[in-house]
């Protein structure tokens, strides 16, 4: 038995490597920016040929050129074997394709047999409704997706990128994570669809209104134009006059119109009267430390402000101010509450007046008993007799 299996090891030995389908053509198409498996097999994947290498056909040269990671610094890093555990199986893996390497393929096994493949790279991204212009609103102070997409979305093109259109220098220029006015702002949502090249900005500000565009390498241009929505104030530039009562609450109300918005910046200012001058109110300040907060809820335009634990200092002019939109003007009255009236003063004030009720009861009721009055004058004469 042993015999047997060393003679068929000295047969396949010998035999070597024979290819499976040699001289025929096989027909692959891949997207650029992904990855195609060229493949080649010996008919028995246990066998090991002794040479074999992976040919591109020159179109330029008519040549038959050799791959390999030293011949072409652009593909060293990108190709490799995939045999795993199998030492007869020859195919070549290509990735991060780009154009260039459509064309044909061959796998040369020792100089006498060779395994064809043409490689098919399509075009590319195409873009969806390319040379196309879309508008897009959002809010200040939120984000906005601007949509840009590969007709196939596995598709990934070689080299995209966005831009924003500059009025100043009539320039379109690169937008980047590392630029000035996005910084961390933005970045692409594309998830497992590497033909999505959908740009989020977020925290948005007036400044990113706009015209943008989506621009891929021999894929067109899709341009968008971005309007922002900024905060307008109900009831600007008017003044509502609000009364309250010491050691209570009060609400100051202020909206922008629409209360999805989120304002750019704004502040709350309460006019000094000693010093004609507005300063602005905080929870870090010495008169309304702790007793001043936001109640926007899940409003980000509503910029009330709650005022607790009132004194008659909190009264007077009050201004709601939001950068670009105006103001809301308020003039608060703060009057002392009937709760606070000293306690002394008033129980004094009852004792005075039950005093008074009792004497008056008295008195009536001395007036309407005769013998009472009988009594009275007896006892003015000093005789009072007993029956």
């Amino acid at each position: 038995m042993q015999v047997w299996c060393y003679l068929l090891l000295v047969l396949r030995v010998a035999e070597g490597c024979t290819l499976e389908d040699h001289r025929e053509t096989e027909q692959i198409t891949a997207y650029t920016g992904g990855s195609v498996l060229l493949p080649c097999h010996c008919t028995d994947l246990h066998t090991t040929p002794e040479r074999f290498i992976w040919e591109k056909y020159n179109t330029t040269n008519h040549t038959w050129e050799e791959i390999s990671s030293e011949s072409d610094r652009s593909t060293n890093s990108r190709i490799q074997l995939v045999n795993g555990h199998s030492p007869g199986n020859l195919s070549l893996l290509i990735s991060h394709l780009t154009t260039k390497d459509g064309g044909m393929y061959r796998c040369n096994l020792e100089m006498k047999e060779h395994r064809f493949v043409f490689l098919t790279i399509t075009g590319g991204c195409v873009l969806e409704k390319r040379s196309t212009l879309h508008s897009v609103t959002a809010h200040t102070g939120q984000s906005v997706l601007l949509p840009c997409y590969c007709t196939d979305l596995h598709t990934k093109p070689e080299t995209f990128g966005w831009k924003k259109y500059n009025m100043d220098r009539n320039t379109w220029e690169e937008i980047s994570s590392e630029s000035g006015q996005y910084g961390s702002r933005v970045q692409l949502v594309n998830g497992h669809s590497p033909g999505n090249l959908s740009l989020l900005i977020s925290h948005l500000t007036e400044e990113d209104g706009g015209h943008y565009q989506c621009n891929v390498k021999d894929g067109g241009h899709t341009f968008i134009s971005l309007s922002l929505k900024g905060c307008i104030l109900e009831n600007s530039r008017t003044t509502l006059t609000i009364s309250a009562h010491t050691g209570g609450s009060v609400l100051l109300p202020c909206y922008c119109t629409d209360l999805h918005t989120t304002p750019e910046t704004f502040s709350w200012k309460k006019h000094n009267t000693t010093r004609n001058t507005w300063e602005e109110i905080s929870s870090e300040s010495g008169q309304y430390r702790n007793r001043v907060q936001l109640v926007n809820g899940h409003s980000p335009g509503n910029l009330s402000l709650l005022i607790s634990h009132l004194t008659e200092e909190d009264g007077g002019e009050y201004q709601c101010n939001v950068k670009d939109s105006g103001h809301t003007y308020f003039r608060l009255t703060v009057t002392v509450s009937p709760q606070s009236l000293p306690f002394v003063p008033f129980a004094v004030v009852t004792v005075i007046f039950l005093h008074i009720i009792v004497a008056v009861v008295y008195c009536t009721k001395r007036n309407k008993d005769p013998t009472m009055v009988r009594y009275s004058n007896a006892e003015e004469d000093g005789a009072v007799s007993l029956q």
